[in-house]
């Protein structure tokens, strides 16, 4: 799904990806940076994600952090520069990685 939005008083398109893990997320391009997050990760019992365990996570999957929103959920991130040039090839391996990462943090939520 593809839909133009403003963000921070700039024009920008937002993507809706669905990955094979079964996640949706949203792709954006920001100037010279594509963005994706994907927010709304809870623990088993339907609790905030806390800052310590966002932390934790952080140590390990540096390219696709975990940060806290404003409602106690874990919301994934990454960002891959394309100021020097990109391909496909680069992109969907980025992607990839980022459906990995998104497997990996609803295990270590629950």
């Amino acid at each position: 799904e593809k839909k133009s939005v403003e963000v921070k008083g700039k024009s920008t398109v937002e993507y809706w990806m669905t990955f094979s893990s079964g996640y949706k997320a949203i792709l954006r391009n920001r100037g010279t940076f594509l963005f994706v997050q994907r927010a709304g990760f809870k623990t088993l019992n339907n609790q905030d994600i806390s800052f310590e365990s966002s932390n934790e996570w952080n140590k390990k999957w540096v390219l696709c952090p975990a940060v806290l929103g404003s409602d106690g959920s874990g919301i994934v991130t990454s960002a891959i520069s394309i100021l020097d040039g990109t391909n496909q090839k680069i992109i969907k391996r980025w992607l990839r990685e980022y459906d990995l990462s998104l497997k990996k943090f609803a295990e270590y939520t629950r």
